[in-house]
């Protein structure tokens, strides 16, 4: 197996990590990063930035429709979802595009395929083109690994009808039905994106509010605004499964507290996300870890907690953008104080959106 040594080691490629590595390097440490899909992670590609794009178009549409109502007459207005989705693709392409830039001024090397630990300094990968190779990390290896998605019971996605939110920003058509299972923040700005685009919009959300978390008040401006464009929504519901019909459409099986319900669509979205560090074994790697292993805490310092494992390995970093203002912080943390023999494991972004 090929060998790669450097003093520090990022394992992912989004806004956590592509800014920690990054940092490293202007620190004067040899660093690289190592990504399995696209620099910028899911943010720049799936998540944040394709989204507004997405929304900002439907924002458009939506006042051009309105905009007799002030005078302003537009006829024929209609929508070209290819050529949303290829203007969106440039946006993103630009903005990787620059985080491959960054990275080569900077001198971070990118190793392009699936990392995993294999120890505290140690990160096995299989790149791309099927070579397996370890990536030693002399001083450090930051595990930024971010999030995936999940699939729920009963709804295994098709990559047509069955849909996860990385599939749903790149729909080349509009939907003339929509069904969303979730409604968390992720949810509601896609399926509020087609419907502004035309689709029939149905939310079913397990908990008794949409937007779980979130100030009540604020729920109930968004819930308005739904129901004004049409939607119907379900809360404290359970999407229990579906049925395909001889036309092609999907019957989404749904309990709710007035009995069982059936909602007729055409693509369903299935929101949900997980934290990856056990894909990458960040958890198994904590218990039995021999070198310090570090926790970035709220202060941006370093906390050296001896729970690691209890812990589920890291704190939660709930967006990309706080992961990307955080990042900074785990390469600077190499030139405090730390042990003499290295930085050892830095846990420095955690799941989320984007991240």
């Amino acid at each position: 197996m090929a060998k790669k040594t450097y003093d520090a080691v990022v394992l992912g490629g989004g806004p956590g990590g592509y800014v920690c590595a990054i940092r490293l390097a202007q620190l004067g440490l040899k660093t690289a990063c190592v990504e399995e899909d696209e620099v910028g992670g899911v943010c720049l590609n799936w998540g944040c930035v394709p989204s507004k794009a997405l929304i900002s178009t439907a924002h458009l549409y939506e006042k051009a429709a309105t905009a007799s109502e002030v005078g302003i007459q537009v006829d024929g207005i209609r929508i070209d979802a290819a050529v949303m989705q290829d203007w969106k693709n440039k946006i993103v392409k630009k903005l990787t595009g620059g985080v491959r830039t960054l990275f080569k001024a900077n001198g971070v090397d990118l190793i392009e395929g699936r990392g995993r630990l294999a120890s505290a300094s140690i990160i096995s990968v299989q790149t791309r083109s099927g070579e397996a190779i370890e990536v030693l990390g002399t001083k450090g290896v930051v595990v930024a690994s971010g999030s995936e998605t999940i699939e729920i019971p009963g709804f295994k996605f098709d990559g047509q009808r069955i849909l996860g939110a990385k599939e749903a920003v790149s729909l080349r058509a509009v939907p003339k039905r929509l069904c969303v299972i979730g409604g968390g923040v992720i949810g509601l700005e896609l399926g509020m994106v087609y419907q502004k685009l035309g689709s029939e919009l149905t939310v079913v959300e397990l908990t008794s509010d949409l937007l779980p978390g979130t100030d009540r008040d604020c729920v109930k401006v968004v819930e308005r605004r739904l129901k004004k464009l049409g939607a119907t929504v379900f809360t404290k519901a359970k999407a229990e499964g579906f049925d395909t019909k001889p036309d092609g459409a999907v019957a989404v099986r749904v309990t709710t507290e007035g009995g069982p319900q059936t909602i007729e669509c055409d693509v369903v979205l299935v929101v949900g996300s997980v934290n990856s560090s056990n894909s990458v074994r960040l958890t198994e790697i904590a218990r039995n870890v021999g070198t310090p292993a570090y926790l970035l805490d709220d202060a941006a310092g370093l906390a050296q907690p001896d729970d690691l494992a209890r812990r589920g390995a890291i704190e939660d970093v709930d967006r990309a953008e706080r992961a990307g203002a955080r990042a900074p912080a785990a390469g600077e943390q190499r030139h405090r104080p730390l042990p003499e023999d290295g930085l050892g494991l830095v846990f420095a972004v955690g799941p989320g959106q984007g991240v």
